[in-house]
């Protein structure tokens, strides 16, 4: 309501529309939630988001799901070994830099430097990249929303991460990707709306039109005695 959103106590619409594939899909694309990063301490496995030493950057195509590690060293040097593709080991291993664009069997990519990347030395990264659909689905299931208090019209919505960061971050961009969604309907519904007033006003202008030729018409015949 303090964004000028009209809430109704239908709240369950609203509870469709945010837990929805069409908005989790925007929420995916902006975050690049498609590629998953990972590293581990010990034998416990740990979860990358916001603080990683690269960014992986990959092409349009896709060729099926990709994993691979990257062994970080000093010098801005990336070790990539034990490629997959689609569950398949590939024979692929390969020295590069921050910055190189890497053509793999599984499609080009780059590994940009982060800010994090010296705490990272001597770590081995694996990245996972899947197909959006799958990425799409998976974010989904982590995503509830309930009535918190339907007197109030108020709605919770939480997700379950292992990754305390990317859960905010994934919820916050959901809110945003939620309120542009209530913009552009009404945006649409406006547009629509005066598409539709401008075609009255043209057809009720030509009829207008139409009737006062008629009558002119009429008149004239009239004068000239061609009417009884």
């Amino acid at each position: 309501e303090l964004n000028g959103v009209q809430v109704t106590d239908q709240l369950k619409n609203e509870i469709f529309v945010i837990t929805s594939r069409r908005l989790m899909e925007k929420v995916v694309n902006e975050l690049h939630l498609d590629v998953f990063y990972s590293t581990s301490s010990g034998l416990r496995p740990i979860s990358l988001f916001n603080i990683r030493p690269f960014k992986a950057t990959f092409g349009p195509s896709y060729h099926g799901d990709l994993s691979f590690n990257v062994e970080v060293r000093e010098g801005d040097e990336l070790q990539i070994s034990n490629m997959r593709l689609d569950g398949e080991k590939l024979d692929f291993k390969r020295t590069v830099t921050y910055g190189t664009i890497v053509p793999t069997p599984g499609g080009a990519f780059g590994l940009d430097k982060e800010v994090y990347a010296s705490e990272f030395v001597g770590k081995v990264i694996t990245v996972s990249r899947v197909n959006k659909d799958a990425a799409v689905d998976y974010y989904r299931n982590l995503i509830s929303a309930a009535e918190y208090d339907k007197e109030a019209n108020l709605i919770t919505v939480t997700m379950k991460d292992i990754n305390s960061t990317r859960a905010k971050d994934v919820l916050t961009t959901l809110l945003n990707v939620y309120k542009q969604d209530i913009v552009e309907v009404k945006n649409t519904v406006a547009s629509n709306t005066a598409h539709f007033i401008d075609n009255r006003i043209r057809l009720i202008g030509g009829e207008l039109s139409n009737v006062e030729s008629k009558l002119a018409q009429y008149v004239v015949d009239k004068l000239l005695g061609q009417v009884k």
